[in-house]
């Protein structure tokens, strides 16, 4: 694939990540209004607790397009590494309501099951339940996907609220089946459940998102890599400490690398420049590397 290809591809990609959400804001509120009603019309508690949170999915979204337009923004003097960081505020705040979402309906389905039911939804629950696994797939990907290409935080996060939406539909609708035999109870049970694996994994993702704000050092397969990397060339006979920091969907590298004490410290530039490029021209999500040269005096 020649440079002009790539190029016109991450354009394309661009492209579709600034749709993406929007696609995903339409879907998630109409999803909600969708089971929210049905819930309601059907009898079935567990629909309900789903439907109310697509809808707290929704008000993710929003988060995600607003801190997207912001981190789009170019570094400046009050912002030197750039705005990057407002998609992990934003991760934060979807995900704390999600977990709001979680307890609330939590309590609300746990008093359901101490209260007792006599009667099965409507299958009418059912249906809706399958048409939402089908649509949060089709938005998972589509968030997945541009989210993976442009390393961007808020759309990952926008396609996990996805995955869980998906993955709570499954127990709403095999509790509406199971309520249609007489088991009643499954119905407020499958709300609890929803609730419950809502309220996990918002904490889960919260605390990523928490970590990355703080500047948690990259992976250390990432970081393997870049010391591989810059050992690769010629001049630099070892590497040494390596900082990193995620800001929004971009890496910024510190780096140490040895040279022999022989060499000039013009030579030592021009190897801790080549470095640099190296490293750049690696990855098209790291958006700069700062290389400190030292001499390697074995002892």
């Amino acid at each position: 694939m020649n440079q002009s290809t790539r190029q016109e591809d991450e354009t394309k990609c661009v492209r579709c990540g600034r749709r993406v959400p929007f696609i995903t804001l339409a879907g998630n509120l109409s999803l909600g209004a969708i089971k929210t009603i049905a819930g309601l019309l059907s009898g079935s508690v567990g629909l309900t607790v789903d439907g109310f949170h697509s809808m707290a999915d929704g008000i993710g979204t929003i988060f995600v397009l607003a801190s997207l337009r912001i981190s789009e923004k170019p570094r400046d003097v009050t912002h030197p590494f750039g705005h990057g960081k407002v998609e992990f505020m934003a991760s934060l705040a979807v995900f704390t309501v999600l977990f709001g979402v979680g307890v609330i309906f939590f309590i609300e389905s746990t008093a359901f099951l101490i209260i007792g039911r006599d009667q099965a939804p409507n299958m009418l629950a059912f249906l809706v339940a399958m048409v939402s696994v089908i649509a949060n797939y089709i938005m998972l990907n589509f968030n997945l996907c541009s989210g993976k290409r442009l390393n961007s935080p808020a759309l990952i996060a926008n396609g996990h609220e996805n995955l869980t939406d998906l993955v709570s539909s499954i127990p709403v609708g095999f509790g509406v089946l199971a309520a249609q035999f007489g088991y009643y109870f499954c119905d407020p049970l499958a709300g609890a459940l929803v609730a419950i694996f809502i309220m996990v994994n918002a904490t889960r993702e919260w605390w990523q998102s928490l970590n990355n704000l703080m500047d948690r050092a990259a992976p250390f397969a990432t970081r393997k890599k870049i010391h591989a990397a810059a050992a690769s060339v010629d001049g630099v006979s070892g590497t040494g400490r390596i900082r990193t920091r995620r800001v929004g969907s971009n890496l910024w590298i510190d780096l140490d690398i040895l040279v022999s004490p022989r060499c000039s410290v013009k030579a030592a530039s021009r190897i801790a420049d080549e470095v640099r490029g190296l490293l750049l021209r690696k990855s098209k999500h790291v958006e700069d590397v700062l290389v400190y040269y030292y001499a390697n005096i074995v002892s």
